[in-house]
């Protein structure tokens, strides 16, 4: 299963990179001294992001530096969503950690304290 699914994913990143090259080697020879990075959208019919990339590599690459590049805005965002994921259930843990020491320390506060006089002085019972 895995196998079939990199598969997939490496046929649709050819496919992505053959379809782009025209037009990026078009951009190149035409405006190539003075446009250096290109930004290329892309969709999955429901969302778009721009991918930005090196123009000379691109073409030096076969566009293998454009899907590095749209790998790169994909993996970042994800990496991005769990590290924040990870320090809201911190946080959290913290707030609960903090309300139950709060929660003790406040039947400690309301425990009646007795002062017992003695020989050698008050004595907390």
């Amino acid at each position: 299963m895995y196998e079939l699914a990199l598969a997939h994913y490496d046929q649709k990143n050819k496919t992505v990179a053959l379809k782009a090259m025209p037009i990026i080697k078009d951009i190149y020879k035409t405006r190539g001294a003075t446009v250096h990075e290109i930004l290329v959208p892309f969709s999955d019919g429901t969302k778009q992001m721009g991918v930005a990339a090196n123009l000379k590599k691109c073409v030096e690459s076969n566009n293998s530096e454009l899907i590095r590049s749209m790998e790169k805005m994909i993996r970042w965002p994800s990496i991005d969503q769990i590290g924040k994921s990870h320090l809201i259930i911190f946080s959290i843990d913290r707030i609960n950690s903090e309300l139950l020491d709060s929660t003790h320390f406040l039947r400690l506060a309301a425990t009646p304290i007795c002062l017992v006089p003695s020989e050698k002085g008050t004595r907390i019972s």
